[in-house]
């Protein structure tokens, strides 16, 4: 296989040759060796946790997995790294009990319309594991799966049509329900009551559109004693729909349920945000980071027993425009933590919510509503109000909300001029990237950054100096970025693609 370079302004691409590297790669097994192969991975079993006690820095990982995995547990930001470069965040890697440290791990499947259906891809994962790509397209999709016995899936959109790059924003991926039903429907009961099942539903870079169902365009239903559930949606835009944006219900004695929503948005429909019930001592911990709840027709609705425990943290969140209230939070007290977000104030408080520093309330000054476009315009009081996650942003500090502003500029009083190649490593027979600075204005001492295609930084180097400079990080085949600027601000960032 050959390496190739592709850089991207904001106004084109151009082509760079680059090093030919000769690289052993496996081809993709069909989806027959696949599916005999899942088949033959053993469940891994393990005992039924509390994520409030089990997980000291909250970043959805076990701390004795981390610690097993060469992780930090109190270091919340490596969730959001890849540590195999794999394609499958770390965090993700943890809820599908799959191996961190090896980019095989978890295998996967490339959709492929002309000799699969999804929704029978979707079934495999009873019983075990399945982890399905989809490339860019619009599906026509109305998918329920009550299952009854352990299920893990993970279904990542925002692939390009070969399955070369991951990019949601540029490769949409839209599951349309057209008012049917919901859209995505994940279910859990009737296991026999012993510990140790796990229920794992991964969302990565999908859109979710036009369901209509009393519960939600996407639900999610743990109905079973002594589960453990895992939820994660990530890079997701959940919109315009009839009944709620989600529907979450942990309904059963001795089951636990973490939910991560990260980089999404719930707009546009007609019930609500969030419907939920926590009952008969449910364990449920939602975090929420970097989400845009707007312009729905009702709140984040909650409902939960006595013997049931809620804990909700929000940060770098826009919540705001959703009815007449954001919030309908029971009479029995939860833990509602937010912080570095903007909300509207609470009309309806069953629960107090507990407010950290730097909250706003006030107009986001959203791009284009009315259209569905919740971007923030460049002169958004939500532009770098937010505080570092771990995950990617550009800027001085994280926007609050799901979308980045761009912030990729030139800046006329720093002179730059760079060409890239791709070089061998000739110890692990992959590529690297080498910058050529042709010329640096004097006085300036930069950074030079490399990032995957999440935004997660791989490695920052001090630049002091025109010429040839070599940034060691090995590389495969994926999306990259690379920017060169001070600490206060990025002056000009390519997008590569090594392929």
């Amino acid at each position: 296989m050959k390496y190739c370079l592709l850089l991207f302004f904001t106004a084109g691409a151009f082509l760079l040759s680059a090093q030919e590297i000769n690289v052993e790669i496996e081809k993709m097994l069909d989806l027959k060796e696949a599916e005999a192969s899942k088949k033959d991975q053993p469940s891994i079993t393990v005992e039924n946790r509390n994520p409030f006690e089990c997980d000291e820095d909250r970043d959805g990982m076990y701390d004795d997995w981390e610690i097993a995995n060469g992780f930090d547990p109190t270091d919340p930001t490596d969730a959001w790294e890849d540590a195999d470069g794999d394609n499958i965040l770390n965090l993700f890697e943890f809820q599908l009990e799959t191996n961190p440290s090896d980019a095989a791990s978890p295998e996967t499947v490339n959709f492929d319309s002309a000799t699969m259906d999804l929704e029978t891809l979707f079934d495999e994962g009873n019983g075990g594991l399945i982890v399905v790509r989809v490339r860019q397209g619009t599906y026509p999709m109305s998918y329920l799966n009550f299952n009854s016995v352990d299920y893990r899936i993970m279904i990542q959109g925002g692939w390009n049509d070969d399955y070369t790059e991951y990019d949601p924003e540029l490769y949409p991926t839209i599951f349309d329900g057209n008012y049917n039903d919901e859209v995505l429907y994940f279910g859990i009961s009737s296991v026999a009551d012993e510990a140790g099942y796990r229920f794992s539903v991964v969302l990565d870079g999908l859109e979710l559109t036009r369901g209509n169902a009393g519960f939600g365009t996407l639900t999610i239903i743990n109905d079973e004693a002594n589960f453990e559930g895992h939820v994660s949606v990530y890079n997701c835009k959940i919109y315009d729909g009839i009944g709620p944006g989600i529907t979450l219900n942990h309904r059963d004695t001795g089951s636990t349920t973490s939910l991560f929503l990260v980089n999404t948005s719930i707009t546009d429909h007609e019930s609500g945000i969030i419907g939920n019930q926590t009952t008969n001592g449910m364990q449920a911990r939602w975090d929420f980071i970097n989400v845009t709840f707007a312009d729905n027709a009702g709140p984040i609705n909650m409902s939960l027993g006595n013997d049931s425990q809620k804990d909700v943290k929000v940060q770098n969140g826009i919540i705001r425009d959703n009815g007449q209230s954001s919030f309908a939070l029971p009479s029995i007290p939860v833990t509602f933590e937010m912080s570095y977000s903007n909300f509207d104030p609470v009309s309806n408080p069953g629960s107090t919510i507990v407010t950290g520093n730097n909250n706003l309330d006030v107009d986001p000054l959203f791009v284009d509503p009315l259209s569905g476009n919740y971007k923030l315009q460049p002169i958004s009081p939500c532009v770098n109000a937010g505080v570092d996650v771990g995950l990617f942003f550009d800027g001085p500090a994280p926007e609050m909300g799901a979308f980045e502003v761009p912030q990729i500029t030139s800046t006329n009083s720093v002179v730059v001029e760079w060409t890239f190649e791709l070089v061998e490593n000739p110890v692990q027979k992959n590529g690297v990237i080498a910058v050529n600075l042709t010329k640096l204005q004097d006085g300036t001492n930069p950074f030079l950054s490399l990032y995957n295609q999440h935004g997660q930084i791989l490695r920052k180097q001090r630049v002091d100096r025109s010429g040839r400079i070599e940034m060691p990080t090995p590389l495969t085949a994926g999306t990259y970025y690379i920017s060169l600027g001070d600490a206060q601000q990025n002056w000009v960032t390519k997008k590569v693609i090594v392929q």
